[in-house]
């Protein structure tokens, strides 16, 4: 994954920009599920309250370099509101995914379906799906 941003509390992570990656969908929820795992076992370790939760979204977004005097890597669109929007959504431990991310896995085992959530600046409510624990 591309690291795009560091926000606050959140990390912004592409697959498939600047390059295009088959298996974009896959790589995604495998990342997060290992992002889960690790983040877990570290906060246990340390014995510190914390937990993770993390957001996948897919589709066409636009990426690019802006900016004359300060050039800076962006990426815009639907998805990537959208995947922010799940993130924010999720709980401790969850891993929010959305109908295309699911539609372009081969193996779905694992995801359970999650009442539709009104999310921040998306008119209708969006199905989710949540990747269980291991």
């Amino acid at each position: 994954a591309t690291i795009k941003d560091y926000a606050g509390d959140g990390v912004l992570m592409l697959l498939g920009a600047p390059l295009p990656v088959s298996g974009h969908a896959h790589d995604a929820v495998r990342l997060a599920a290992e992002l889960r795992a690790r983040c877990q076992s570290a906060f246990v370790q340390m014995d510190i309250d914390l937990g993770i939760g993390v957001g996948v979204a897919s589709g066409t977004v636009s990426v690019g370099v802006i900016g004359q005097e300060r050039l800076e890597y962006v990426a815009v669109g639907p998805a990537i509101n959208l995947a922010s929007r799940l993130c924010e959504s999720a709980g401790p431990g969850e891993i929010l995914i959305d109908q295309d991310t699911l539609d372009q896995l081969s193996d779905r085992s694992g995801f359970v379906a999650g009442e539709p959530l009104q999310l921040k600046g998306i008119q209708e409510p969006v199905g989710i799906w949540q990747l269980a624990a291991a």
